[in-house]
């Protein structure tokens, strides 16, 4: 060291652990520098090393001293090379089951650090997960603060993760048929356990699914809890067999049967298969949708049941009524052709199709139309007759003539016995009409009466049965005239004067006088309602003379009934005027 330098002493020494404990013995070296006086646990110029092994807390202190002053430099060494004691270790939960452990257990412990030490830091157990013993150990570790550690085993525990072994089953009882069980079973289970010993197995009730073979799932556990899982196997049908029928024919019609049919059954089985079927059946009725039933059996002994639909129908259908394309044409009647269809029923298969037609004659107030039905399975029925009124003949209407008097016209007509009204027209009509409908009944004549004399009417006659057939309308025509009506009263005449009048009904003769002022001219007794009388002349082996011109002469007419003989005469037929121009 250089003269009048301060005297700073070195230190030398491994590096302090973290935890500021050493776990071995380490070497302390003081350099005390050249020209200084060492003190302390120094002593000597230069290395000053001091081996320091011993267990607990070591303190070395080194002092230089020179004219420049003193230096001083401690160091504090702690060691702690022992390990620490394990004092105990046990499983942190108590027993699965009945004192043994059956799952991963963690263990824990204690220990101590012998003083002077550093102290203990803690202590762990391992996770014991096997193997399977009845004096089962674990590891407890324990360590200090220096780092020093230290294991030991933990107390005995009994440890089993091992479930049984499944040995066998038995059955509750024999199989129900052929080696096959049909409804629930006991099944019971066998196992062993070589450590923690056999609790116990399951008793099932097997009752399904079907399944040949199927199996039984079952298990057993032991003492330490651990269950085991297995399976017995078993042939096992509870489900009777599926049925199905099946004629021994198609349908006769339309997808109905007409007569008897056989039927034959048929069966599946998914599980132990069928072993027999019922017979074939013959269906024959009732009739509608029936149903013939079968049955068939499978090797375990379940019985099962089908049905077959049936269309069956073995009766023929009847005709229900009739009807017409249109309703009557009148009062019931139909007067042209007219077509039919004819309506059914039937409680089977129904109504497939009836007969129609087209009834065009003979008339007749019953005439008769006969008609048919089919159903669907191929019947038909008796034929069924209806009545209906059918007249397309028109009535007869004939000889009508139109007889006038004063003021009327008589119209008569000659009908047959189906009329059922007449109609009879006017032109010109009522109350200033063209034309008017003046009589509409059942008569064979008709008075029409309060016309206008010398007044021309057209009559239009018509008849119309009860079938509203109608008759071509025949035309009368008619004039009424007064009783007296040629010469006209008052009308201005010259010679020969023709005198005509209206016929009395049932006169075989007419008396026709003519006055002249207060004389009587002339008489006579014509047959017929007509006479031509000249200027002069004899009546009845009478002479006369018509009187001188512009004379007002008067005529009367009287009707003889009977012989001309027996004088006898009826009511005055009527009286005229008339005046002579020439």
């Amino acid at each position: 060291m250089a003269q009048g330098a301060f005297p700073s002493i070195s230190v030398s020494m491994p590096n302090t652990p973290s935890s500021g404990w050493f776990t071995s013995g380490i070497t302390v070296t003081f350099t005390v520098p050249a020209g200084a006086t060492p003190g302390g646990n120094c002593f000597q110029v230069g290395a000053n090393s001091f081996p320091v092994s011993q267990q607990g807390l070591t303190t070395l202190a080194c002092t230089a001293t020179n004219s420049e002053g003193t230096d001083s430099k401690s160091v504090n060494v702690r060691i702690d090379s022992v390990a620490p004691t394990v004092t105990g270790g046990s499983p942190t939960r108590g027993p699965d089951q009945a004192g043994w452990y059956n799952a991963p257990v963690a263990l824990s412990g204690g220990g101590s650090d012998p003083s002077p030490g550093s102290g203990l830091a803690g202590c762990s157990g391992n996770t014991y997960s096997g193997p399977d013993s009845t004096s089962a150990t674990g590891t407890i570790t324990c360590t200090d603060n220096a780092g020093n550690s230290a294991s030991a085993a933990s107390s005995a525990f009994k440890y089993d993760n091992t479930g049984p072994q499944i040995t066998g089953a038995s059955f509750g009882r024999p199989a129900d048929a052929n080696g096959w069980y049909n409804h629930a079973v006991a099944v019971n289970f066998t196992a062993n356990d070589n450590l923690s010993g056999l609790a116990g197995c399951q008793t099932v009730t097997y009752a399904g699914p079907d399944g040949g073979p199927a199996t039984v799932p079952g298990g057993c556990s032991d003492v330490a809890g651990n269950p085991a899982s297995g399976g017995a196997s078993i042939n096992y049908d509870s489900t009777g067999p599926s049925v199905s029928g099946s004629p021994d024919r198609g349908p006769d019609s339309n997808g109905w049967y007409g007569r008897p049919v056989g039927v034959n059954f048929s069966g599946s089985d998914n599980a132990s298969g069928v072993a027999s079927c019922s017979g074939g059946v013959t269906y024959s009725g009732p009739d509608g949708m029936g149903s013939a039933s079968g049955s068939c059996s499978d090797n375990a002994g379940n019985t099962g049941s089908g049905a077959v639909q049936i269309p069956y129908d073995a009766t023929a259908p009847t005709v229900k009524d009739l009807v017409t394309a249109r309703p009557a044409d009148a009062a019931g009647w139909f007067n042209h052709a007219v077509g039919v269809t004819f309506t059914g029923e039937d409680a089977g298969s129904g109504i497939e199709s009836c007969s129609s037609l087209t009834y065009s004659g003979p008339d007749n107030a019953s005439a008769q139309v006969t008609g048919t039905c089919r159903d669907k399975a191929g019947h038909d029925s008796a034929p069924k007759a209806f009545r209906l009124k059918y007249d397309a003949t028109p009535p007869s209407l004939s000889t009508v003539i139109a007889q006038v008097g004063n003021k009327f016209a008589l119209l008569k007509w000659k009908i047959s016995t189906d009329v059922a009204s007449v109609r009879v027209t006017r032109k010109p009509g009522r109350n200033g009409e063209a034309e008017s409908v003046i009589y509409s009944g059942k008569a064979d004549f008709y008075k029409d009466t309060g016309i206008d004399n010398r007044a021309k009417y057209e009559y239009r006659v018509s008849a119309a049965d009860e079938a509203a057939n109608n008759t071509t309308e025949v035309t009368a025509d008619a004039m009424p005239l007064p009783p007296l009506y040629n010469p006209a009263a008052g009308a201005r005449v010259k010679t020969p004067v023709v005198f005509e009048w209206l016929s009395v009904e049932k006169a075989t003769y007419y008396n026709l006088q003519v006055w002249c002022g207060k004389r009587k001219v002339m008489t006579s007794w014509p047959k017929k309602p007509r006479l031509v009388v000249p200027r002069k002349g004899k009546f009845a082996g009478r002479a006369y003379t018509l009187p001188k011109v512009g004379t007002l002469c008067r005529w009367y007419v009287w009707p003889g009934f009977g012989r001309f003989a027996d004088r006898r005469y009826g009511k005055l037929a009527g009286q005229s005027t008339f005046r002579l121009t020439r």
